[in-house]
């Protein structure tokens, strides 16, 4: 197991290699939705077996910036975050 440091701001944690983190907020680049939207609440799933954590989405052009109701370890960038309303999947991006 990796050792695990605390940064000062309680935000986020990064394993020995700095590469995996608990962040409150991220951003998503290469957004496809399957509706018009630019300002909106649902739940954001970035790993498959974990659940999906409550989070409001503003959309700035090709970026978003997804708010999380509580922190969210493993963030890395490179990964899907698949947002949903309910079980209906809204779309996703690509963490940056």
């Amino acid at each position: 197991m990796p050792a695990i440091a605390r940064i000062t701001n309680n935000e986020r944690i990064w394993n020995f290699k700095g590469k995996y983190k608990t962040l409150n907020e991220f951003e998503v680049k290469q957004i496809n939705l399957f509706k018009e939207l630019v300002e909106f609440d649902c739940t954001v799933k970035v790993r498959y077996r974990i659940s999906a954590v409550p989070c409001h989405v503003v959309i700035n052009g090709d970026r978003a910036k997804v708010m999380l109701d509580e922190a969210v370890f493993g963030l890395a960038k490179g990964q899907i975050a698949a947002f949903y309303e309910g079980d209906k999947l809204l779309g996703g991006g690509v963490i940056c």
